[in-house]
């Protein structure tokens, strides 16, 4: 189900929270991809929450009870994932066959839009081994 939901959101900009600055201005990040993963079909509890950074939205999740923390080997699609790294981090939803659904990384294939004057770039699925994941 996660995937076909991702597959059908490729190359969107995925809006803040009804277009208001409810949670600032976060059109196009990474983390509003998530919000409309916990809205339209997570059911997580007030999904446009404000809970952190990138890198801070897991550990915010499990301390909430909404979320446990799982071991790389055991993940599986509908997960989030963190990468804890630089000043924000990354966060994306795990698909299956070794796939990732994401906004906002500057790769080929994704489109940009001006937000707030700093640009974001379109959702995408990728793979989950791109070697710049590694935060290096």
């Amino acid at each position: 189900m996660v995937d076909k939901w991702a597959a059908a959101r490729v190359g969107i900009f995925f809006p803040a929270h009804n277009q208001t600055p409810v949670d600032g201005n976060l059109t196009g990040q990474c983390v509003t991809l998530l919000k409309w993963f916990f809205h339209e079909l997570a059911n997580v509890p007030s999904p446009f929450s404000a809970r952190g950074d990138a890198k801070n939205v897991g550990q915010t999740l499990v301390r909430q009870g909404l979320a446990v923390e799982v071991p790389y080997a055991d993940r599986k699609p509908g997960d989030v994932v963190c990468y804890e790294y630089g000043v924000y981090g990354h966060i994306v939803l795990q698909l299956s066959g070794g796939l990732v659904f994401e906004q906002n990384v500057n790769m080929p294939g994704t489109t940009r839009r001006l937000v707030d004057g700093a640009y974001v770039y379109s959702a995408r699925i990728a793979s989950e081994n791109e070697s710049w994941r590694s935060g290096k």
